[in-house]
C-alpha cells in the first residue's frame, strides 16, 4: 500500500467524514435529532434491525463501507469494508432476527455479513453480471435466503448457507432497481427501469402479474404487512398503491417534486414514508393519503430511508453535502504533509474552498466550517481559541471568525494544552476533537521522510540536538497509518538507533493501533544509523531520478527548462516532478538508459496517435523537435505534451552532462566500491584507479571530494600524507576537506597506519544489468536477510522481550556465495570489456530479477507483512530503489524512511558541516507553499504575523 495513499486516506476521511450524510429525526416534533457523520461519500441504502427497540442502524455508501450504529448513542459500533476501491454499497437489509446484513454492490457482489460479530463476512455470493441495485431477506429464519436485484435485468435467490442460487427470475426488460419478499414469504415483488412492477412466486420463480401504472423507471416496492397490497416509488415522482390480487393500482399519492429514490412502512401498516431527489423526506397516512409531515433541512438528495416499528424516528440517507464548505487552516508541518497528497482540485472534492495558515491573520469567513489541521502546541491552540473567543468592536458584540470548529492534531495532546482547550469558554463551537497521529511526509508511495533537514547534523555532530522523544512520536505515526504495531529492531553498534527503537517501543505501547490481521510473516521496523553505509550517499546512481538531480542540479524537485509555447515562442518554464506526472513515476527509478528508450518510444507513440486523431498525415521521416512544435498547436494535446517535453529535456540534458570524465570516474567509482573491474578482476592499485580522473579539470571540486570520500572508506582509511597528497594533486580547497575528514563522526576511520589491516565486510555477490550500476546499498542486503530470516540478531537485535520470527520466505534469494561466485563468473565470461563513449548505458545479458520497479503501485493487500526501514541522519536514492526493487520480488511490502533525503552534493556539504557550530536562525521563517501552477497549487491565503 502507498504511503502517500494511505495518508491521503486518513486525510479525507477526516476532512468529508465531517459531512453528515445520515440524518435522524423526530417524526411527531418535525426535529432533526441526530447527525451521524462518518462515511466518506453519498449514502444509498438505509436499514434498521427489528427487535429490542430497533437498537441497530445499518448504513450503506459508496465510500464502500457498512457502517453500524447505535440508535440510542447515535455512535458508530464498527464498520465493514465491503468492496474496493472505487466500488460503493448501494443496498442493505437486516434479517428479521437481526444475526445478519445483507449488502448490494456496484462491484456485482452480494455480501452476507454476522451483525453480532462485528460484521465478520459470512459469504459472497456471486451470480449478477451487472451492479447489484437491491437486496432483501426471506422473512423465514429456518433457512436463511436473500433475494437480489440487477443492472442485468434479473432477480435472484440465494440460499446463504450453502452459497448457492436458487433460482434467477427473468422477464424485465431494463435493469431492475428495487426488491421486496412478502411477510407469508410466498411472493417476490420487483420494480425496474421499463416502469413496470412484477411478482413472481417466491416457491417455484413464476412470474404471477406485471403492474403497470408509472410512467419513469420504479425505483422502490414493499409489501404491508397483510400481503394485500404493494407500494411503489418512481422517477415519475408519485407513490402507487396496487392490489395484489387485481393488479390494479388503488391509489396515487402525490407531493414530491422529483424522483421518489426510497419507502419504508411502519409495522403497523399506518405510516408510508418516503426519500426523493427533491431533498425531503415525506410520512403518509396510509388510509387518508394524506402527507401529514415533511422532513427537510438540507440540501441534499434522500437516497433512502428507514423507520423505526413505530414510525416515531426517520433515519434518511442523503448526497455528500457539496454546499457544506469548509475553510483548512493549517501550520507549516500540516501543509508540507498535505502539499505531498494533495493537489487544490481534489481538496475541493473535500469540500474545501480555501487553505489558510494558521500564523497569519484571516478574514471572517462565518458561513463556513473550520477545520484545523495542526500540532498541538500551546501556539497553535492560543489561535484556534482566539478564532471563537468573544470579541467585542465599539461595543459591539462580534461572531465567531467561523461557523464552527474541528480540530484534528497531528499527535497526542499533551495534557496541559488540552486543559486550556478545555477551560477556554469555546467548547460549544468545537465540533470535532480529535488526534489523527499523523506526523510524517510521504514523499512517495514507498518513502518517508521526518522533514528534518539538519538530521544528518542533529544526529552526528557534536553541536547537535538528537531529539530522540519527539522524532520517535513521528515514527509512531508511520506505524498507526500503515496499522502495525511491529517488532522494533535496531542496529546493536548505533547506541542512537538503540535509544530511538526503545522509545519507539513505548510509543507503540499507547499508541490506539491494533494489528488485527492474521499474517503468516512478521512486521519489522528495523532503526540503523547512517554509519552502516556510509558509500552509498556519495555513490553515482544511474537511475531517472537519481541522475537528473545529480547531474542537472534540479531542486525541491522543480525542473526549469525553456520550451515553445503554442504561439511558438520560446519560454521558460518551471515544472514539479512529483505525483502528479505519471511520466515521472513510472521512471524515476529506472536505469537511465531504459528511461531514455521509453521516452522516446512513448512520445513517438503519443505522436502517432494525435495525428491519427488530428487527420494529420505523417511527412517523412520526422525529427523529435518536429513532433513537438506539431503538437504545440493542439491546445487540447497541451499537459501531455508539456509533460513529454519535460521529460525529453531532462534525458536529453542528462546525456549532455555525463560527459567522457565523467563516465571515467564513474567506472573508476564503480571499481573502488565493488573492489573488483566490470571483469570480476580484483582491483589491487586503488589509488592507481582513481588518480587520473581526480586529476581531470573539467571533473567539478564537489566531485573530487565524494571520489576521495570513497577512497577513504573503502580503503578502511589512509595514512596522514597519502591523504594530504591527494587532496592537493587534486586541488581541493581546504575548507571542502573538513568533508573528509568529518567521517570520523561517523565512526569511520580516515587516517590509519599502513601496518593497520582492517577487515572488510563480505558483501553477497551480485549480477547486475549495467556496468556502472554495479554497487548495491546495504539497504537492499537488510531488506533482503529481514525478509528471508537471515538478519543477525546480534547485529540487528529486537527491544527488549520481542522476538523475530523465521521467516516462512528464505526461499527468496540462495545464499550461496559459491554458487553465486560461479554464476557470476560465467557471465563474466560471455562479457567482453566494453570500451568507449556511453558504456554506462550497456545491460549485460541477463536480465537481473528485480531490475523493473513498479512505479505505478497504488495499493496491495494490507495484509501483506511489511519491513519499515529507517536511516538516521539522511536517506539517498539508491536506498529508495532498493524498497521497490525488493517489494517487487518478495511479496513484502518495504518501506523506507529517514529525517530527510539528501542528494550526492548535499550529503557531502552535509557532513562537512558536522564540525561546524550552528548559526543562528533567523526568526522569520519562510512560508512554505506548496508546487506546482493553476489547478495543482496549495496555496495559503496571503496575511500578516501575529
Amino acid at each position: 500500500m502507498s504511503l502517500r495513499e494511505l495518508m491521503r486516506r486518513k486525510i479525507v476521511h477526516e476532512i468529508r467524514g465531517l459531512n453528515s450524510t445520515v440524518k435522524v429525526w423526530d417524526r411527531g416534533m418535525c426535529k432533526l435529532t441526530a447527525s451521524l457523520k462518518g462515511h466518506l461519500d453519498a449514502v444509498k441504502a438505509v436499514a434498521v434491525s427489528h427487535g429490542d427497540g430497533n437498537k441497530y442502524v445499518v448504513t450503506g455508501s459508496l465510500d464502500g463501507t457498512v457502517k453500524v450504529w447505535d440508535r440510542s448513542s447515535s455512535a458508530c459500533l464498527f464498520t465493514i469494508a465491503v468492496c474496493s476501491e472505487g466500488e460503493g454499497v448501494v443496498g442493505v437489509a437486516v434479517s428479521s432476527d437481526d444475526q445478519y446484513i445483507v449488502t448490494a454492490s456496484t462491484d456485482k457482489l452480494v455480501k452476507v455479513f454476522d451483525l453480532n460479530d462485528k460484521g465478520s463476512l459470512i459469504k459472497t455470493l456471486k451470480g449478477h453480471t451487472g451492479t447489484v441495485n437491491a437486496v432483501t431477506f426471506f422473512p423465514t429464519t429456518t433457512q436463511v435466503k436473500v433475494v437480489s436485484a440487477s443492472d442485468d435485468k434479473t432477480v435472484k435467490v440465494f440460499r446463504v448457507e450453502r452459497g448457492t442460487l436458487d433460482n434467477s427470475l427473468k422477464g424485465h426488460n431494463d435493469a431492475v432497481m428495487c426488491v421486496a419478499v412478502s411477510a407469508d414469504g410466498h411472493v417476490i415483488a420487483s420494480g425496474s427501469r421499463d416502469n413496470t412492477v412484477r411478482l413472481w412466486d417466491a416457491r417455484n420463480g413464476n412470474a404471477l402479474k406485471t403492474l403497470t401504472g408509472h410512467d419513469a423507471p420504479v425505483l422502490a416496492v414493499l409489501f404491508t404487512p397483510s400481503t394485500q397490497q404493494l407500494i411503489s416509488g418512481s422517477m415519475d415522482t408519485t407513490i402507487k398503491v396496487f392490489g395484489i390480487s387485481s393488479g390494479n393500482c388503488l391509489k396515487t399519492l402525490k407531493g414530491h417534486k422529483a424522483s421518489v429514490f426510497s419507502l419504508s412502512l411502519s409495522t403497523d401498516g399506518n405510516y408510508i414514508i418516503s426519500g426523493s431527489s427533491d431533498t425531503t423526506s415525506r410520512v403518509w397516512n396510509y388510509h387518508s393519503s394524506v402527507c401529514e409531515t415533511i422532513l427537510k433541512q438540507h440540501s441534499d438528495a434522500v437516497f433512502s430511508v428507514a423507520a423505526t416499528n413505530d414510525a416515531a424516528q426517520v433515519i434518511q440517507g442523503t448526497a455528500m453535502n457539496d454546499e457544506d464548505w469548509k475553510v483548512l487552516v493549517v501550520d507549516q508541518t500540516a501543509l508540507k504533509m498535505i502539499n505531498q497528497c494533495f493537489r487544490m482540485s481534489e481538496l475541493m472534492e473535500c469540500g474545501v474552498t480555501v487553505v489558510e495558515s494558521i500564523t497569519k491573520s484571516r478574514r471572517e469567513m462565518r458561513e463556513f466550517q473550520a477545520v484545523y489541521f495542526c500540532e498541538p502546541t500551546d501556539e497553535n491552540v492560543r489561535r484556534i481559541i482566539d478564532d471563537f473567543k468573544p470579541k467585542t468592536n465599539e461595543g459591539a458584540k462580534l461572531p465567531p471568525l467561523y461557523k464552527n470548529c474541528n480540530i484534528f492534531f497531528l499527535y497526542d495532546c499533551p495534557k496541559p494544552t488540552f486543559d486550556t482547550l478545555a477551560t477556554s469558554g469555546i467548547a460549544h463551537h468545537i465540533q470535532t476533537l480529535k488526534e489523527v497521529h499523523a506526523l510524517y511526509t510521504p514523499q512517495e508511495q514507498r518513502v518517508f521522510t521526518l522533514d528534518r533537514s539538519n538530521g544528518l547534523f542533529d544526529c552526528y555532530s557534536p553541536y547537535g540536538h538528537f531529539d530522540v522523544d519527539s522524532i520517535a512520536t513521528q515514527l509512531a505515526t508511520v506505524c498507526e497509518t500503515l496499522e502495525e504495531t511491529p517488532v522494533i529492531r535496531f542496529q546493536s553498534s548505533c547506541p542512537r538507533a538503540e535509544s530511538l527503537a526503545e522509545k519507539l517501543n513505548e510509543k507503540l505501547k499507547i499508541l490506539p493501533t491494533e494489528n488485527k490481521r492474521n499474517q503468516t510473516e512478521q512486521t519489522q521496523f528495523i532503526i540503523v544509523g547512517r554509519e552502516v553505509d556510509l558509500l552509498s550517499p556519495l555513490a553515482h546512481e544511474l537511475t531517472y531520478q537519481a541522475a537528473a538531480i545529480d547531474l542537472l542540479n534540479i531542486t525541491d524537485n522543480q525542473h526549469t527548462f525553456r520550451a515553445r509555447d503554442g504561439a511558438n515562442r520560446l519560454v521558460e518554464k518551471t515544472v514539479p516532478l512529483d505525483e502528479s506526472d505519471p511520466i515521472y513515476v513510472k521512471l524515476r527509478h529506472t536505469h537511465i538508459a531504459k528511461a531514455m528508450t521509453e521516452i522516446t518510444a512513448g512520445f513517438q507513440e503519443f505522436s502517432e496517435k494525435a495525428k491519427d486523431q488530428q487527420g494529420i498525415k505523417s511527412k517523412g521521416e520526422e525529427t523529435t523537435k518536429d513532433m513537438k512544435e506539431m503538437l504545440t498547436k493542439l491546445p487540447q494535446l497541451q499537459r501531455q505534451t508539456q509533460l513529454y517535453s519535460v521529460h525529453i529535456d531532462i534525458s536529453s540534458s542528462i546525456n549532455k552532462a555525463f560527459s567522457n570524465s565523467m563516465e571515467s570516474l564513474t567506472t573508476a567509482e564503480q571499481n573502488l566500491l565493488c573492489g573488483e573491474d566490470e571483469e570480476g578482476n580484483k582491483v589491487t592499485d586503488t589509488m592507481g584507479e582513481i588518480m587520473p580522473v581526480m586529476l581531470f579539470k573539467d571533473i567539478p571540486v564537489i566531485e573530487k571530494v565524494r571520489c576521495a570520500m570513497e577512497y577513504v572508506l573503502t580503503n578502511m582509511g589512509t595514512p596522514k600524507d597519502e591523504l594530504d597528497a591527494l587532496l592537493s594533486n587534486a586541488e581541493i580547497p581546504d575548507d571542502l576537506r573538513a568533508c573528509v575528514h568529518n567521517l570520523t563522526h561517523f565512526g569511520a576511520t580516515v587516517i590509519a597506519d599502513n601496518k593497520k589491516k582492517t577487515k572488510k565486510t563480505k558483501r553477497r555477490q551480485r549480477e547486475t544489468e549495467y556496468n556502472l550500476s554495479r554497487w548495491t546499498s546495504i539497504a537492499k542486503d537488510i531488506f533482503e536477510d529481514a525478509i528471508a530470516g537471515k538478519l543477525s540478531t546480534d547485529e540487528f537485535p529486537a527491544v527488549g522481550k520481542q522476538k523475530v520470527k523465521q521467516s516462512k520466505l528464505s526461499r527468496y534469494y540462495d545464499d550461496n556465495d559459491d554458487d553465486d561466485e560461479e554464476e557470476l563468473q560465467s557471465a563474466r565470461q560471455q562479457q567482453k570489456k566494453r570500451a568507449g563513449r556511453g558504456g554506462w548505458a550497456n545491460p549485460q545479458q541477463r536480465h537481473s530479477a528485480t531490475q523493473d520497479i513498479g512505479n505505478d503501485i497504488t495499493s496491495t493487500d494490507l495484509n501483506k507483512p511489511k519491513i519499515i526501514l529507517f536511516f538516521l541522519g539522511s536517506l539517498c536514492y539508491s536506498e529508495m530503489r532498493a524498497a521497490y526493487e525488493v517489494s517487487n520480488a518478495s511479496g513484502y511490502e518495504c518501506y523506507v524512511g529517514s529525517h530527510c533525503i539528501l542528494s550526492p552534493k548535499e550529503y557531502v556539504k552535509g557532513v562537512g558541516n558536522l564540525s561546524h557550530h550552528p548559526k543562528e536562525e533567523s526568526s522569520e521563517q519562510a512560508q512554505v507553499v506548496a508546487k506546482g501552477d493553476g489547478d495543482g497549487a496549495l496555496t495559503i491565503v496571503t496575511g500578516t504575523a501575529v
